[in-house]
């Protein structure tokens, strides 16, 4: 059997196994795209976060506060993108990193006193929603 078998002759089942690869390795970096989010949001480029968005993305926003605790949520680029700005342009004491979330691309910041994590959704290429946690850093 010669070492590049034809298609026909590979074992059942090599071609979906094949198909999954080249699947995983051609699709969008998610990693790439949550870079570009966070220098977009850093700049104030809303014109760069509309072309990363989902028309209809959702931002959650959970806080652990104790003085505004709760999940406060925008839907559409229009409440999107004032929001992602004002949690993430560059500010004193603002240090955003890039990292793994929940076992996906993702952004942390931190603030003194304050973490969050965001996690980033996707429905295909576009950002689908950004889930923002925040957490209050207690110093005992």
């Amino acid at each position: 059997m010669p070492i590049l078998a034809l298609e026909s002759e590979r074992p059942h089942g090599t071609r979906a196994l094949w198909s999954a690869f080249w699947g995983r390795v051609r699709r969008p970096s998610h990693h790439k795209v949550v870079h570009e989010l966070k220098i977009a949001a850093q700049g104030r480029d809303s014109q760069g976060l509309t072309a990363l968005l989902d028309p209809h993305v959702a931002v959650v926003v959970e806080s652990d506060h104790a003085d505004q605790s709760g999940v406060r949520m925008v839907t559409g680029i229009f409440d999107a993108i004032p929001l992602l700005i004002h949690g993430m342009a560059t500010q004193r004491g603002l240090v955003v990193t890039e990292g793994t979330v929940s076992g996906q691309a993702g952004l942390f910041l931190r603030r003194p006193n304050e973490t969050a994590a965001v996690t980033v959704d996707f429905s295909g290429p576009l950002i689908a929603a950004v889930w923002i946690r925040l957490h209050q850093e207690s110093h005992i």
